[in-house]
């Protein structure tokens, strides 16, 4: 795909929405998704999404609608167990809910739920004639929060529970407010797995959820202890955690600044990713620092 001059201002392409539920029938597990579709495009990489604990497939729309109007399609999955459903109740319940949301099972079920999908795509684009224009060697996937812990273990974090994953389908990886918890491995150990393309994106107020949970500082333990090659790190001053989910509808809203220097880092990104453009993997690297401000972090290796 040709490289934009601007990769923050929106793309040519109008983008349609469409929501569907896909159903595992081995598992009997219904997977809601919301399409991004970008109109006039024979041939489109293609980008899913996870959210964060107690989010829904409309998490990741102000990232997802930037990326599809420059070509890029989009499918944002909604995981049962770890979504909405678990914030409802009272606060007593809301914790134990919260517990229950982020044991192995849940998130071995999340990873499950990103296998199927792709199963899914790979048969819809041979059998589908709304998909047969996907590029099934230019698939990416973008996460946030929780999402961003089940992007990690898809690019092959090794974790304490289930064999390491390392999905070979797909090409390159976002990673929106990543961690690291738990004291599984030697983190050197944890993310010598992850050799493909991956962006970690943070902001100085990214804090956890709760009094004793990870510090914005944190957030940057995955990209330190990934092997060179391709991994790149944001950190956006005064950018905190809820904002960082890209919901345009929501009260959390990054500073316009901030939002834009993602919208350009992560298109620029995925051009050089999944597009192969030398001219966006340039402009990443030697241009996109100079556009932050005091405070802000790059960082690339």
């Amino acid at each position: 795909m040709s490289a934009p001059h601007n990769y923050a201002a929106s793309g040519p392409c109008r983008v349609r929405e469409e929501l569907e539920v896909w159903h595992d029938e081995r598992r009997q597990r219904p997977i809601p998704c919301r399409h991004y579709l970008p109109q006039g495009v024979a041939r489109t990489p293609l980008i899913l999404f996870s959210h964060g604990l107690g989010g829904d497939r409309d998490n990741g729309e102000r990232w997802l609608r930037h990326w599809a109007s420059h070509g890029y399609r989009g499918l944002a999955l909604q995981h049962a167990g770890s979504d909405a459903a678990v914030m409802a109740g009272s606060p007593m319940a809301l914790r134990r809910a919260l517990t229950a949301a982020t044991t192995p099972e849940q998130s071995l079920a999340r990873l499950a739920d990103l296998g199927f999908v792709l199963d899914e795509v790979w048969r819809r684009q041979a059998t589908d004639p709304a998909w047969a224009g996907v590029d099934l060697e230019r698939v990416g996937l973008a996460g946030h929060s929780y999402g961003a812990v089940t992007t990690q273990a898809m690019a092959g974090e090794r974790r304490a529970y289930g064999p390491p994953v390392a999905e070979p389908r797909l090409r390159a990886f976002l990673g929106l407010s990543p961690s690291a918890r738990g004291e599984e491995a030697p983190l050197n150990a944890r993310f010598a797995g992850i050799r493909r393309p991956f962006f970690c994106i943070t902001g100085t107020r990214d804090d956890g959820i709760g009094l004793h949970d990870i510090s914005a500082a944190d957030r940057t333990v995955p990209f330190r202890h990934m092997p060179g090659g391709d991994k790149f790190l944001l950190v956006l001053d005064g950018a905190a955690h809820m904002p960082l989910a890209g919901n345009p509808g929501s009260r959390h809203v990054l500073p316009p600044r901030a939002a834009t220097a993602i919208q350009g880092a992560s298109l620029a990104f995925w051009e050089a990713a999944l597009g192969g453009s030398q001219a966006a993997r340039t402009w990443l690297c030697r241009d996109f620092p100079s556009t932050l401000v005091p405070g802000d972090t790059w960082e690339c290796k």
